[in-house]
């Protein structure tokens, strides 16, 4: 998956079906199936999440941790079927929708920077 960035556009992205190998909390969940009640880490298929520009984003530390010790071989990923739309221009959000914000970053507690990170 990818680390922690901001990028100088927006970006939105949802997942169709399947998981989304950078939100590993999330439980193995079939399409159609229903978010658990209570649960707030991972990403469910149905879901979507928009990045603003300049927004900082990525894995949680579950995902980043694991995939910090693989090798870096390639990998067939064929567990779900996700999309994404960058635009140049920012887009506006209701500010009911701020409060996933907050779960984003309760998703990246316990992510540490590297040591030789500038």
């Amino acid at each position: 998956p990818p680390y922690y960035h901001r990028n100088c556009m927006s970006e939105y992205m949802g997942l169709i079906y399947g998981n989304y190998d950078a939100k590993a909390a999330a439980p193995t969940a079939e399409a159609g199936a229903p978010k658990p009640k209570g649960k707030k880490n991972g990403f469910y298929p149905g879901g979507s999440s928009l990045h603003s520009c300049g927004t900082a984003h990525g894995p949680d530390a579950v995902s980043f941790t694991k995939a910090s010790a693989a090798d870096l071989q390639p990998v067939y990923f064929d567990q779900g079927l996700a999309f994404m739309f960058e635009s140049t221009y920012l887009f506006k959000i209701a500010p009911s929708a701020l409060q996933r914000f907050q779960d984003e970053q309760a998703a990246a507690e316990g992510v540490e920077v590297a040591p030789d990170y500038p």
